[in-house]
């Protein structure tokens, strides 16, 4: 690494005299972090490009969401993969290069801060105490570190993906693949992720809840999730003997945003799938343990979270300390059956009528 480049770079940055630009052209956004936050940061795009209509955005994200964005966020220009730029001075390098006016750095997890490399305008994320009271949502946290250049924000600020124009001939051949009937959808993510399996349910909680709303909604129950999520969203499937589709690691992301706008409701746990359901639009009923709803729940939706993360003993740690490991955690057994089937009422049950409508003129 060239370190001298770096102190230099330093030194002139520390040295210029401080500006302020009225209006930006080529923006930098840099968000390295998984699907769901990725998700949660897309308003910052969309209010970007409301203040500033004829720049440039340009996301730094993994190169694996490269394709959903650019297909499905208008709002997002470019896309560069991270993986090019792991280090700093790379990513100096990629400024020196693409010479934007204005950086955005929403990663949370990177404690290195730009703006003493670079005089170029840098605004950067700072992630609240989560436990000092009156903590904001994660997509307004990130609104917030662009309000001191912007005037403008979308209300709402979700869906900012939108798969209307490719929707109809993909959806219809994911429908045709699968056999999916013609049908209202109810998606579930239901399965067990080996990294993160203290945020899951109970196998046994959600083939009830699915035999349960079968019997009295004429719909079509099917799982989704990522492929190391398959093998146990297959056993909840023959708990039900069959009584849903198991399409757990069968569509690209793209793919699964175009199936879930097609979706009534998601039900799911903490998963950037639950975030990207919200992104096309899909009332999401988000189920909450070690993690905080609040927080990272479903944006929209508060009102179908069920959040037992006061409960829990694991905030802190990637596990649940008081189950086995690759175990749903205690905190999210707490959670009832009968609560999950009220929230899937309230979204269903209203439009009861409408459902069986469409079941019977499909």
């Amino acid at each position: 690494m060239d370190y001298w480049k770096i102190i230099k770079s330093f030194f002139s940055s520390s040295m210029s005299s401080s500006y302020e630009l009225t209006a930006f052209t080529n923006i930098l956004v840099i968000n390295r972090s998984s699907i769901g936050n990725l998700i949660l940061s897309t308003p910052v795009a969309c209010a970007l490009k409301t203040n500033f209509s004829s720049a440039k955005i340009t996301y730094l994200i993994q190169g694996e969401y490269k394709s959903l964005i650019l297909s499905l966020c208008p709002f997002v220009d470019e896309v560069i993969d991270e993986d090019k730029y792991d280090n700093i001075e790379k990513l100096l390098g990629l400024i020196d290069e693409s010479l934007p006016d204005l950086i955005v750095d929403l990663d949370s997890d990177n404690n290195l801060n730009l703006n003493w490399f670079t005089k170029v305008k840098y605004l950067k994320f700072i992630k609240p105490d989560l436990y000092s009271g009156n903590v904001k949502h994660l997509a307004k946290c990130y609104l917030d570190t662009i309000s001191p250049v912007c005037t403008q924000f979308p209300k709402p600020i979700f869906p900012t993906l939108f798969p209307e124009k490719i929707t109809n001939k993909n959806f219809n051949n994911i429908k045709q693949q699968f056999n999916i009937p013609n049908k209202p959808i109810i998606a579930m993510v239901a399965g067990i992720n080996p990294n993160k399996a203290s945020r899951s349910w109970l196998s046994e909680a959600w083939s009830y809840v699915i035999d349960n709303i079968v019997t009295k909604y004429d719909i079509t129950v099917a799982l989704v999730g990522y492929e190391e999520e398959r093998v146990s969203c297959e056993i909840v499937r023959s708990q039900v003997e069959g009584k849903c589709i198991n399409l757990a690691g069968s569509l690209d992301l793209t793919d699964l945003a175009i199936f879930l706008s097609n979706c009534e409701v998601l039900i799911s746990g903490d998963t950037g799938i639950n975030h990207l359901a919200v992104a096309v639009g899909t009332k999401t009923i988000g189920l909450y343990g070690q993690t905080l709803g609040y927080f990272t729940g479903p944006y929209g939706c508060e009102h179908l979270i069920i959040d037992q993360s006061n409960h829990c003993e694991c905030h802190e740690i990637n596990t649940c300390k008081l189950t086995n490991t690759n175990q749903p955690g205690r905190c999210m057994n707490r959670i009832m059956v009968n609560e999950v089937l009220d929230k899937i009422n309230d979204v269903l049950g209203k439009n009861n009528h409408e459902l069986n409508s469409i079941s019977s003129h499909g």
